[in-house]
């Protein structure tokens, strides 16, 4: 009887510490979950309010994110919206703008997998050369040049000479 006392007090507590690491496990899962949505909540919102009415076409784009790019929609959504808020502050209209963010998250993806790199790096990189760091892109195969850029702005018709180009 000594064995089956020790037994069941065994299991008895082996159920208690079971039942504890579980409700902690439970705990942790419950706040990453709250948080994640809120994550989530917060791009959606950024999406609708640098876009407007063009937010719907990139909250469709974003829906197909984790299949198509590897990136989760709130992600894909966060990326955009970053790229929007650079391309409304640059005076582009917010259809442009949205379709220039959608752009550039597709193309982060496609770097990404040429690259080995997870998707995010790209984006970032990708961020960073649209605000004028040339390094970042390097390693992405980019060399971008002031002259190369100065040229390919002439060529496009965007300025006479190159006085007249700004930052």
């Amino acid at each position: 009887q000594n064995a089956g006392q020790k037994l069941g007090s065994f299991l008895s507590t082996s159920f208690k510490v079971s039942a504890a690491v579980g409700a902690a496990s439970m705990l942790a899962l419950g706040k990453s979950a709250i948080s994640a949505a809120s994550d989530f909540n917060e791009s959606q919102s950024k999406v609708r309010v640098v876009f407007r009415e063009s937010s719907a076409s990139v909250e469709k784009f974003a829906q197909s994110a984790a299949k198509n790019l590897g990136l989760s929609q709130q992600k894909a959504l966060e990326a955009a919206g970053t790229f929007g808020n650079l391309f409304t502050a640059m005076k582009i209209t917010r259809p442009a703008a949205a379709e220039m963010s959608q752009g550039i998250v597709q193309l982060a993806a496609d770097l990404a997998s040429f690259n080995n790199i997870r998707p995010e790096d790209a984006l970032e990189k990708l961020r960073a050369g649209l605000v004028g760091e040339t390094e970042p892109l390097r390693t992405l195969g980019v060399n971008l040049s002031a002259a190369a850029v100065e040229s390919r702005a002439l060529a496009l018709g965007l300025a006479k000479t190159k006085d007249e180009l700004t930052p």
